[in-house]
């Protein structure tokens, strides 16, 4: 499994010591525009740098291997990243500092571009300050696992319907529910046991993991 590490121009976040050792192995960074100044406070060197370049601070970017883009365009800087990393056969992302900031249009964008990877083969999760946020489709399972970082768990369906849904392991259990994008079912779940196993029969899911 080849794994990325994208950095977004959200707030700052820290990684979340669950994810760390996994996210520091990944094989390839990308820092998105304003992310290069996020990645040095993560102390993460970028591979590649991509963006307009509208809202980093730091200038030392031109040091490393950038893709500049201009700034009236279809893609955001981030999408265009996650649109470089899938084409570089990286079938494993992370994105760091996605949500947060100024621009909550541009956090709902990253959450869409989720789905973007999903239908591409590739798998990404999204972090922000005090939560992540990863996708569930039909016929898969995930396991979470117990934490000091988080304290809940919520899941919101991202198809018309999602069907199907068994959680075990959890303070609200359930076998075979059905969630719509219309009403927000299960929201501020958390754990009874140390894992928490969600599957899927049908549909796709958000499932967002997050602390007070």
């Amino acid at each position: 499994m080849k794994k990325c590490i994208i950095i977004s121009g959200g707030a700052f976040a820290p990684i979340e010591k669950k994810y760390e050792d996994e996210i520091r192995q990944s094989s390839f960074i990308i820092a998105c525009d304003k992310g290069f100044d996020n990645a040095k406070k993560l102390h993460l060197k970028p591979d590649l740098v991509i963006g307009d370049f509208d809202s980093v601070k730091s200038r030392k970017f031109k040091k490393y291997p950038t893709i500049t883009l201009p700034c009236r365009k279809d893609d955001t800087d981030t999408i265009f990243a996650i649109k470089t990393a899938i084409e570089r056969g990286f079938d494993y992302i992370y994105l760091l500092c996605a949500f947060g900031g100024k621009r909550i249009d541009h956090s709902f964008a990253n959450i869409q571009s989720m789905v973007y990877a999903r239908q591409r083969g590739s798998t990404l999760i999204s972090f922000g300050k005090n939560f992540s946020c990863q996708l569930l489709s039909s016929e898969e399972k995930i396991c979470l696992e117990k934490s000091d970082y988080y304290d809940y768990f919520s899941i919101f369906s991202f198809s018309e319907k999602s069907c199907g849904l068994t959680i075990r392991g959890a303070k609200y259990e359930c076998e075979n529910l059905t969630l719509t994008d219309s009403f927000p079912l299960a929201v501020s779940n958390g754990w009874k046991e140390d894992k928490v196993e969600i599957s899927l029969k049908s549909g796709l899911l958000l499932i967002m993991e997050s602390r007070d």
